[in-house]
């Protein structure tokens, strides 16, 4: 993935324009830089071929490679913790035999992600966000035409030349950085939504039976799915308005080159676009929406007040095993190769904690005043 980002920089610094006083333009290409792409990419493509030729091939990409590996080798660490939750291990509140009641509320899929994650999700969006506002509104005052400049073009308001010497090479990169921060908020906004839909999957458990989704070597009624974490509506809208993105900003700032009958050497200026400008804070605003109107969503409860299995304030691979243990005095085989619940599969006494697992067999609902291990 950073190669790729590095890619696609390096890429809207290849291409640059060279603008004479007679109105009279050339498109120029960087033959060093252009090399670097060509090799970059051709890394990339025998990195992904020696990936997809190897003999063994048993990732942990979906939820359901999670769950079958921690139910086929359970670990040990968080046995009789099936309640944990994220804070208890950022406060080191947990280890074999902790009980604790189940508070089952309304859960909403914006307390999934952490704290951490939505606060570098923001300053991704901001750091992008807040320059191109700047920028629109200096633009806009100071071109003659406004916001009616044409797309991917610039007049001689939207030009400016950069504050010390600078080859156009170096200028070239300089201006495609943006692109960077452009894919740190695509990287950023790809987890918090994977943290959305991995909350979801796994609450599904809590409802009924399901077969496992796994990415590979599916067994039983196990099903091998195309997508990772995102389904692939989401993920497709989130590539198809992050490519316009990419686009959008490769016309709202560039570098152009200018030249005059009185100077023969070339000065590399930046430039900018106001209508680019405009259409880049539009669709950062539609990413950003549309995260939160994911965010507003519920998480599904059945007939309970509440599930279980929703996540609150992040996930890792700790809460999923806590979860992942089947009952104790079952020799079930191989049951996760068929569908699976999650829910009480031993009832809490006065004097004995309940359990709470994965299993192919009946389960019940969680009492909010029983302590369950």
């Amino acid at each position: 993935m950073l190669l790729a980002i590095a890619i696609q920089v390096i890429y809207n610094a290849i291409i640059f324009f060279t603008q004479t006083s007679q109105n009279e333009c050339a498109v120029s290409v960087n033959g060093s830089l252009l090399a670097i792409v060509a090799l970059l990419n051709i890394v990339l493509v025998i990195t992904m071929a020696v990936i997809l030729t190897r003999s063994t091939f048993d990732p942990l990409a979906t939820l359901g490679d999670a769950i079958r590996s921690f139910l086929r080798v359970p670990d040990q660490t968080t046995e009789n913790a099936s309640l944990m939750t994220k804070m208890d291990l950022q406060q080191r509140r947990w280890g074999v035999d902790v009980t604790r009641q189940c508070v089952l509320r309304s859960h909403y899929w914006l307390e999934a992600p952490s704290l951490t994650r939505w606060v570098l999700t923001i300053l991704s969006w901001l750091v992008l966000g807040g320059p191109t506002a700047a920028a629109i509104a200096l633009m806009a005052r100071a071109s003659s035409a406004g916001v009616t400049t044409p797309f991917g073009t610039a007049t001689s308001d939207t030009i400016f030349s950069f504050p010390s010497p600078i080859e156009i090479t170096q200028l070239a990169l300089v201006v495609a950085l943006p692109q960077l921060l452009l894919g740190i908020l695509y990287l950023s906004t790809n987890a918090l939504l994977t943290t959305y839909f991995l909350s979801h999957e796994l609450s599904l458990f809590a409802l009924g039976p399901r077969s496992l989704r796994v990415s590979s070597n599916p067994a039983g009624t196990q099903t091998a799915s195309l997508y990772l974490s995102l389904p692939r509506p989401v993920s497709w809208f989130l590539l198809a308005t992050f490519a316009a993105l990419g686009f959008v900003l490769s016309q709202a700032v560039f570098p152009i080159v200018s030249t005059t009958t009185q100077e023969s050497t070339p000065t590399p200026n930046i430039a900018f676009n106001t209508q680019a400008l405009l259409i880049l804070i539009v669709l950062l605003a539609v990413v950003l929406f549309s995260v939160l109107l994911l965010g507003i969503r519920r998480t599904p409860t059945g007939q309970s007040a509440g599930n279980p299995l929703a996540l609150a304030g992040g996930a890792c691979s700790a809460l999923i095993s806590a979860r992942c243990h089947a009952p104790r005095n079952e020799g079930q085989g191989e049951f996760w190769l068929g569908p699976v619940g999650w829910g009480v599969v031993e009832e809490a006494t006065d004097s004995q904690p309940g359990r709470c697992a994965f299993t192919d067999n009946a389960i019940g609902p969680l009492d909010p005043e029983m302590e369950y291990a």
